[in-house]
């Protein structure tokens, strides 16, 4: 056992090594024939023994036939002890084009035997007898080569295998790797058959044109086809334009084609549209030449000045040529009127002035009138498209040719020429049209008048002549068969609100003024009378009154319907006065109250009417009213006075009062009153009557009354010896009181009031302290409260009590402040008087006093008051003692009343009057 494991051991370290020490025959056996055997094993070398690895690497491009894929010089084929094999496989591995490639060697001067599997992609090579040398298989495998001829090969790289095998063991494998570099192959273009774009019509310059992918899978297929892409495309080289223009778009905007040659060809893909455009009246065919492009080339579609003559091959470009064509179906041409003639475009501008009568509403020498495929026109048709003053428009031609005749619609605004005529005859007639309005008031839009012809199949383009309308003013007419007259003022008003300008001139005729193209409304001020008063006027959102200046009809004041005028008189003044004017229409540049304005240009189509007239207004006599002022000659017209409360009357007015009237001598009345009678029957008002007045007073409501028609300087006598008193003794000084004067004249004019002012200046008065009683109960002491005293406590100006003291106390009881005895004289203060009591003496009853006074805010009057205290008896309990009596056993024993009378006591004196045994 031992042997054996030594002998495991020993062999696997053999396994190890090539070489090792013989330890025993077996281990040397074992070792010999583990060498012979690894040094029997072939290996091929593609690049040769000079170059790192067994592979090789190479690079195949399109089209040019074999590639050797092995070192043609450096291969090698080893084998230690073997000069012999028996195979070599060549295995393409991935065909990807497949039986388009191929593995191909030479096996001339040599015996051996190549065979290809174009569906396996195999290639062997084997020795007829069954071996051959290492030398011969190297010969011919240093020939070996890869074909393609896939004119669209796959890019991807292929691997070639190479195993040799000398009959026993076969060589670890060796690779070929080769790149494949695929190169372009142009597309192929069919001309076979003649390609046609789609039809258009003469003149059609909006047609849509067609796609380039249509065109190329038209009616016979596609016209393209590429060995080696799908992307196709076309490359214009030439482009018929002589009759048109080609164009394509391959965004938003279509591009001039232009003139392409070969050498500056355009390049289209299938999603470029293509379309031609036709020269006017022009009606045939037009064609394009292009070369099929596959965008090989990294241009993208729309790129110009391509160059296409190195063409085929492995270019973009198609070796041949094709030619698409498109048909322009000839159309009838539609006339042309162009109503300027040599001018840009086919339109015409020009105005009418109001009352300028007609005009001309095309160029009468340049107006063009134009067929190109009709030598005769059937008709014309002029029409005014807006009419907005009605039937005052019109339209008009001179028709002087026989073959020519016209009408006129006033409803629908179209003139009419019928034909069949020439162009140029109708030319001549258009040339005469004229526009005219007989409005006064034309609207100011501007006319459009549309001008067609036709030739009885197509009718012209409108032309349009525009006519802006120019406005002359025509003057406002003022009528002045009514007169015009301002709301009435009374005299002596200062601050009248004034008349409307618009009420002034529609006062007595609602259309005074009329104007044909104006509904403004105004006046120009060209004269005033201010002989007694001022004219004066204020602006529209203003508040403001302004003078008139001297005003003219050289220096007028312009004021619109919605300004306002007024007349202030003089004081006193009544009667009238009026303003001169002319009507205004509001047109010019003048703007609403403008002064210095001449008037002197007016009717026609200035802004002022030729008539003028005057507005008057009438100022009422009014009664003025008398004007009392209470301090004279003092500032303002009110007085001040100061009342002392029992001082007796105070005059109220100033002795040098005053009482005017402007338009009367005498007075009928005057009411003095006092306007806050806080005393009511207390306060009096006075007057020294001299005899001739009547005063009643009105105690209740404070007024005095005066009557009795009299001068102004009586009455004003009378006035100045106005008083004031005030009887109470607590007069009200919570406010001043306010006096009022009023006097009325002889006309019933009612004076402003006027006030006197009286301050009120109070005095204390004493109060008075009255006497009083209370009564109470025998042992209960007796309370005494504020109120109490209170209700005996007088004090003329209505003061409270505020303190109090016992001027003398009382007999048989005391007087307790809160508890404790009080001395007399004692001030105790109202807050407490709530805590006095009087205790009267136990068991006493009868009747007691005691004096008091009490005091306001200031003083205790000189007199005090007394309390009188009456007690009320209670009945007292009778005080009983024992009675005893003496008698003999079983005998009665008798009571008499007078056993019982010696044991009670009575404290209030009361007799027995029965008694009760229990």
């Amino acid at each position: 056992m031992k042997r054996n494991r030594l002998l495991f051991i020993i062999l696997i370290i053999m396994t190890a090594f090539s070489t090792l020490v013989m330890l025993g025959g077996v281990a040397t056996a074992v070792a010999n024939s583990l060498s012979n055997t690894a040094a029997t094993i072939p290996h091929i070398d593609l690049n040769g023994s000079s170059q790192p690895g067994l592979d090789f690497y190479t690079a195949y491009t399109e089209n040019i036939g074999l590639l050797p894929i092995v070192d043609t010089s450096a291969l090698a084929i080893t084998d230690t002890n073997n000069i012999y094999l028996a195979s070599a496989t060549v295995t393409l591995v991935d065909p990807l084009n497949g039986t388009a490639e191929t593995l191909k060697v030479d096996t001339s001067g040599t015996t051996l035997v190549a065979t290809y599997n174009a569906k396996t992609g195999v290639l062997s090579l084997t020795a007829p007898s069954g071996k051959d040398t290492l030398t011969n298989f190297q010969k011919v495998l240093r020939t070996i080569c890869y074909g393609n001829d896939s004119d669209a090969p796959a890019p991807t790289p292929r691997t070639v295998r190479f195993v040799i095998s000398d009959g026993s063991t076969e060589s670890p494998p060796a690779n070929a790797i080769i790149d494949i570099e695929p190169i372009n192959d142009a597309p192929l273009l069919d001309n076979s058959n003649t390609l046609h774009l789609s039809d258009i019509k003469e003149d059609d310059l909006n047609n849509p044109g067609n796609l380039i992918g249509d065109l190329l899978n038209g009616q016979n297929g596609a016209l393209i086809d590429d060995l080696d892409g799908p992307l196709e495309g076309v490359a214009i080289v030439a482009a018929n334009n002589s009759s048109g223009k080609w164009q394509f778009k391959t965004a938003a905007s279509w591009i001039d084609v232009g003139n392409v040659t070969a050498q500056t060809a355009v390049l289209l893909d299938p999603s470029t549209q293509i379309r031609f455009l036709p020269a006017p009246q022009f009606s045939g065919n037009a064609s394009i030449s292009f070369r099929a492009w596959d965008q090989s080339d990294g241009h993208s579609s729309g790129s110009t000045g391509i160059n296409t003559n190195i063409n085929g091959g492995s270019t973009p470009f198609s070796s041949n040529t094709a030619q698409a064509t498109i048909v322009v179906t000839p159309q009838n041409d539609a006339p042309v009127i162009d109503l300027n003639g040599p001018d840009a475009g086919t339109k015409f501008q020009t105005i009418f002035t109001e009352d300028g009568g007609k005009i001309a509403i095309v160029d009468e020498t340049q107006l063009t009138v134009t067929d190109p495929d009709s030598t005769q026109l059937t008709e014309a048709l002029v029409k005014l498209t807006n009419k907005p003053d009605g039937n005052q428009e019109s339209l008009a031609a001179q028709v002087t040719l026989p073959e020519i005749s016209g009408s006129y619609n006033a409803n629908s605004g179209e003139l009419r020429l019928q034909g069949p005529a020439t162009p140029a005859q109708f030319q001549q007639v258009l040339r005469s049209i004229t526009y005219n309005n007989l409005s006064q008031n034309p609207t100011n839009s501007d006319r459009l008048v549309e001008f067609t012809v036709s030739d009885g199949i197509s009718t012209s383009v409108k032309a349009i002549s525009t006519i802006a309308i120019n406005r002359t003013n025509d003057a406002p007419v003022l009528n002045t068969t009514q007169p015009f007259t301002l709301s009435a003022i009374e005299e002596d008003d200062p601050g009248s609100l004034g008349s409307l300008i618009s009420n002034v001139i529609t006062s007595n005729n609602p259309n005074a003024i009329t104007d044909v193209d104006n509904d403004f409304r105004g006046i120009a001020v060209i004269g005033i009378d201010n002989s007694n008063g001022k004219w004066q006027y204020r602006l529209n959102g203003t508040t403001t009154w302004l003078d008139f200046t001297a005003v003219s009809s050289i220096s007028a004041t312009l004021l619109s319907s919605d300004e306002r005028i007024r007349f202030v008189p003089h004081a006193n003044y009544a009667g009238s006065a009026s303003f001169t004017f002319r009507a205004w229409d509001r047109s010019g540049n003048s703007p609403i109250g403008a002064t210095n304005i001449n008037t002197n240009i007016n009717g026609g189509t200035s802004p002022f009417s030729a008539a003028q007239a005057n507005a008057t207004i009438d100022i009422h006599s009014v009664n003025d009213v008398p004007i009392l002022d209470l301090n004279g000659a003092a500032p303002g017209r009110e007085f001040t006075a100061s009342f002392n409360e029992a001082q007796g009357p105070v005059a109220i007015v100033s002795p040098t009062l005053t009482l005017q009237d402007v338009d009367n001598i005498n007075i009928q009345s005057a009411i003095i009153e006092i306007s806050n009678l806080l005393d009511p029957s207390q306060e009096i008002l006075g007057i020294t009557n001299p005899g001739n007045f009547t005063v009643n007073f009105n105690q209740a409501a404070g007024s005095l009354t005066i009557s009795g028609p009299a001068p102004i300087d009586q009455y004003q006598s009378l006035l100045r010896t106005a008083t004031y008193n005030n009887l109470s003794q607590a007069p009200n000084d919570a406010e001043n009181r306010f006096i009022i004067f009023t006097v009325t004249d002889d006309g019933g004019g009612i004076s402003e009031p006027v006030t006197s002012t009286i301050r009120i200046n109070p005095v204390n008065n004493v109060p008075v302290i009255n006497s009083f009683a209370i009564t109470g109960t025998e042992d209960v002491q007796i309370p005494l409260s504020l109120g109490l005293f209170n209700q005996h406590f007088a004090d003329p100006d209505g003061d409270d009590l505020t303190e109090l003291k016992i001027t003398a106390l009382p007999a048989n009881g005391t007087l307790l402040l809160a508890g404790t005895p009080i001395a007399a004289g004692q001030p105790i203060p109202a807050a407490q008087i709530g805590q006095l009591r009087f205790a009267p003496l136990a068991d006493w009853h009868g009747i007691t006093s005691f004096e008091w006074n009490g005091k306001d805010n200031e003083v205790y009057p000189a007199n005090g008051g007394t309390v009188t205290v009456t007690v009320m008896p209670v009945n007292d309990a009778p005080v009983l003692g024992d009675v005893g009596k003496e008698g003999d056993e079983d005998q009665r024993l008798w009571f008499s009343p007078g056993d019982f009378a010696m044991q009670f006591y009575d404290p209030d004196g009361d007799s027995m009057i029965s008694v009760q045994v229990k």
